[in-house]
């Protein structure tokens, strides 16, 4: 629509009745100011108005919105006309409040996937990676910015075993013992078959047993079990202990027939500056609750 086409349309019929604009406001019940504005081209009629505008010059509302007196061929030309621009129009604009949707969505999106996929520990394992660090097995996600501690393989012996686990690695934190890869556990265990077993393939033993498979006659007869203590210092970043296996243990066959089960049980100790777990007497102590971590087997200093 043509808003000089419309007010000079208006005015001609308003000259054609031999009336002023003032005139012509009063029939209408607006202001001449009114008239004025249409008649330059500034503002259309509403739509009332417009209703008695068409009744008063007795014409159609199509003629005034086309500033002409159409004939009835040519009225679904000019709707035609003037409806296509508007379509168009409005289609682009569509399209544009889509872009910008999705170029505001899709980040939103991904970080609140990325939120709930760590939070809730459901974490891809295509997003993982692994390192070994002094024998401690370290998964990491580069895109959560997190890692956590798994399995620890000492190869050789000494008189004090000692974990140490990293505040963080390749600047990434680590804040758990133990977490889920995928959908499959990873622990933090302490594995020292490379050290203590020694049955071969074809021996009844070969194999590294659980505290339940191991019965009270079994013991008495001819098994005995040995804990090996391991130092594990924590750092300040670890404030969650979400899998920890400690019931393993390793057979050694000894020259007298019998066989000792090696048990890795730890002394903990932890950083000053863990806002979550404290230690005491060897052993992990939730800072808010003060209750003792029941996920280790610990050594009996301390008792």
């Amino acid at each position: 629509m043509d808003k000089q086409a419309i007010g000079k349309f208006i005015a001609e019929q308003r000259k054609a009745k031999q009336l002023t604009q003032k005139q012509l406001a009063d029939k209408l019940n607006v202001t001449d100011k009114a008239v004025s504005k249409w008649e330059t081209g500034k503002c259309y009629p509403d739509v009332e108005t417009l209703e008695r505008l068409s009744n008063f010059f007795d014409v159609t509302v199509n003629d005034v919105l086309y500033g002409r007196i159409l004939s009835q061929n040519n009225i679904a030309e000019e709707a035609d006309k003037n409806i296509l621009p508007h379509i168009k129009k409005a289609r682009k604009q569509n399209k544009y409040r889509i872009i910008v949707i999705c170029i505001v969505m899709c980040p939103l999106t991904l970080y609140f996937l990325f939120c709930m996929l760590k939070f809730t520990n459901i974490i891809p394992s295509f997003f993982a990676d692994t390192a070994e660090v002094n024998g401690l097995q370290i998964t990491y996600y580069q895109p959560f910015n997190t890692a956590f501690a798994g399995r620890y393989s000492p190869t050789l012996y000494t008189d004090n075993f000692e974990i140490t686990v990293p505040d963080e690695y390749n600047n990434i934190p680590i804040e758990k013992l133990g977490g889920l890869s995928g959908n499959s556990k990873a622990p933090f265990c302490i594995d020292i078959s490379d050290l203590y077993m020694n049955t071969d393939k074809n021996s009844e033993y070969n194999a590294i047993y659980r505290s339940d498979t191991l019965t009270p006659n079994a013991i008495e007869e001819n098994i005995s079990i040995q804990n090996v203590v391991f130092r594990l210092n924590i750092g300040e970043n670890i404030k969650e202990i979400e899998y920890v296996d400690m019931d393993e243990y390793y057979p050694h066959l000894n020259k007298n027939g019998t066989v000792t089960f090696y048990h890795p049980v730890v002394e903990i100790y932890c950083s000053e500056d863990n806002e979550h777990f404290y230690s005491k007497d060897g052993k992990l102590y939730n800072k808010a609750t003060k209750e003792l971590i029941t996920d280790f087997a610990y050594s009996y200093i301390g008792k």
